[in-house]
């Protein structure tokens, strides 16, 4: 099964704190990377919050914000009445000596510095519990998206494999008539001469120049590579970075294979496979 590593997911909830609205999205990267934008009353939580993802992401750029809206019964500020009505008087004072009809209001004075007094303890047992309910479900409602997501790259995936393993097959079963072919040319080379000695060097280095173009070891270890794919590929969850590592080795074998064959069938065939590979993992890059 696929994870893919793009997806978003967002969850507002009310609380007696007042309003959170928890955003979580994910996006293709090498290794986990996590990116949080937290309320400075909460940022005390951010180390216990990335456990909370790292449990449940293994691998891609997880950006996490979190948004609240204070109120309900527990706040986690108060109002320094008493110098907000010292402002407010002083203001006034300016206002009448200056003969300015401007109203001061209560925008304006909640901005002054110290009228809002923060608590530094308002994370207290019962607002963490609230807190990692509610990012652990908007964490599982994000893997749904990315599973949806990973199901689809997994039917483009096998479709490019199973095309590759045919064509793989048919370059197999072509390549002794090739390899004939080939020899029977050199062969032909070889002159008619009464030295025995230096026929048999001919022949030899004949065979020698045949053998050049055998890409039996390359074939056989391409087959082996699709195998261990496709097993990675159907586990219950699949290592991006292994296939990705494995159709790297395959793209070489290919490579190789490309380079010893001059053939205009099998080569129309290498490219084919190339291309595909060059596809798949552009693909995987996005498995988690």
């Amino acid at each position: 099964m696929f994870i893919s590593m793009t997806g978003s997911a967002t969850r507002k909830v009310p609380s007696r704190w007042g309003d959170f609205t928890f955003i979580l999205s994910s996006f293709n990267h090498r290794f986990l990377e996590i990116s949080m934008s937290l309320p400075d009353e909460l940022i005390s939580a951010e180390v216990d919050i990335q456990k909370l993802i790292k449990y449940k992401i293994a691998r891609g750029q997880v950006n996490f914000h979190l948004e609240w809206e204070p109120g309900g019964e527990e706040r986690a500020f108060h109002i320094n009445t008493a110098l907000l009505k010292n402002y407010h008087k002083g203001l006034e004072e300016i206002k009448k000596d200056l003969g300015l009809k401007q109203e001061i209001s209560l925008s304006l004075l909640m901005r002054l510095p110290n009228v809002l007094i923060y608590k530094k303890t308002f994370l207290n047992k019962n607002l963490w519990a609230f807190l990692k309910k509610n990012i652990n479900i908007t964490l599982n409602e994000l893997a749904k998206v990315k599973k949806q997501e990973g199901v689809e790259l997994h039917k483009d995936i096998e479709k490019r494999i199973h095309s590759i393993s045919r064509i793989v097959h048919e370059i197999r079963n072509s390549l002794p008539s090739i390899v004939k072919q080939y020899k029977g040319k050199l062969e032909k080379r070889v002159p008619s001469s009464q030295n025995n000695g230096l026929k048999e060097k001919i022949v030899q280095e004949v065979m020698i120049q045949a053998g050049r173009i055998d890409i039996t070891e390359e074939m056989t270890r391409v087959s082996s590579h699709l195998k261990m794919f496709i097993e990675e590929m159907n586990k219950r969850v699949s290592s991006g970075k292994r296939m990705d590592f494995i159709s790297q080795e395959m793209l070489r074998e290919i490579n190789t294979m490309g380079a010893k064959i001059c053939n205009a069938g099998i080569a129309s065939k290498i490219i084919y496979v190339k291309t595909e590979l060059d596809k798949i993992r552009e693909q995987i890059r996005n498995v988690e």
